[in-house]
């Protein structure tokens, strides 16, 4: 497979690649590249109803009207304060939601696979998950997929944090003194 032939290539070229599992918003209406501004149908709505008339599109359209039931659900319960069962739903969402391209959680399986496989660096960050991860203030997403800088702090951390766990600097341990032969995959 392409990620593990990158990470065999980048040994090969004397690389210590570092493999990144991207942070998935959990929180996000399934369907929706941007944020809904007003209650009711918007064009969003036209455009998720125009992938009907698309080959495949049925089955896609399915998995959305799954994907926003589970959704509105994971929205009653986290208002009603069950944060744990609010998150399954979530989950489950974001798995049946083909609409908006957000990671699923088979590629994130994939991923730490690999890097036990191959014995590299895997860097994860914590998001809380207990708090909607794209409401103003607590937001770590900027939209469906693109961390903010609340989450770009965190993976800035994690790589500075594996760098240094992995001794990869080549004279001392000055984060200022980054290397040029290791690269990121996410």
């Amino acid at each position: 497979d392409y990620m593990s032939d990158i990470v065999k290539y980048c040994r090969k070229k004397g690389i210590s690649p570092i493999l990144i599992e991207p942070a998935v918003p959990l929180y996000w209406e399934p369907g929706r590249r941007v944020k809904r501004e007003v209650k009711g149908r918007d064009d969003g709505d036209k455009s998720i109803q125009a992938v009907a008339n698309t080959r495949g599109g049925k089955q896609v359209l399915e998995r959305y009207c799954k994907a926003l039931n589970l959704w509105e659900r994971a929205n009653e319960a986290y208002e009603s304060g069950n944060i744990d069962r609010a998150i399954e739903l979530y989950e489950e969402a974001k798995e049946n939601d083909y609409i908006t391209p957000r990671i699923k959680g088979q590629h994130l399986q994939e991923l730490r696979d690999l890097a036990k496989e191959e014995g590299v660096s895997l860097l994860q960050i914590d998001i809380p998950r207990d708090k909607d991860d794209g409401k103003d203030r607590e937001a770590y997403f900027g939209d469906y997929c693109h961390p903010i800088e609340r989450a770009n702090v965190l993976y800035a951390q994690e790589i500075a944090r594996t760098i240094r766990t992995v001794d990869m600097f080549k004279q001392d341990k000055d984060s200022s003194n980054l290397p040029t032969d290791t690269y990121t995959l996410y």
